[in-house]
């Protein structure tokens, strides 16, 4: 849980990811897309209905990829993180067989 901090030098560094639900199209099934705009990078994901909604679909693959969650907002579509994984600048590809 993010506590208060008095002081600005106190406050961690912090990064905002964008997710959102993409419909299927003629050629393609529904989707996931995540985009981290500082790195102008985005991944999309195969819509799970294993998860619970969208927002568990995107925290579960954060997690397995070493993203450290603070916090999320279902109804916003936007992810705080606190770290990630060192030396990556942004989101994973996901690779296709």
């Amino acid at each position: 849980m993010l506590s208060a901090c008095k002081y600005f030098s106190e406050l961690p560094v912090a990064r905002l990811l964008h997710f959102k639900y993409l419909g299927p199209t003629e050629r393609r099934p529904s989707r996931v897309k995540i985009t981290d705009k500082r790195f102008n990078q985005s991944v999309e994901l195969p819509f799970s209905y294993e998860h619970e909604g969208i927002p568990h679909q995107v925290f579960d693959y954060l997690t397995q990829n070493g993203w450290a969650v603070a916090a999320i907002s279902e109804f916003e579509g936007v992810v705080i993180i606190t770290g990630g994984p060192v030396g990556m600048g942004g989101l994973r590809k996901e690779r296709t067989s």
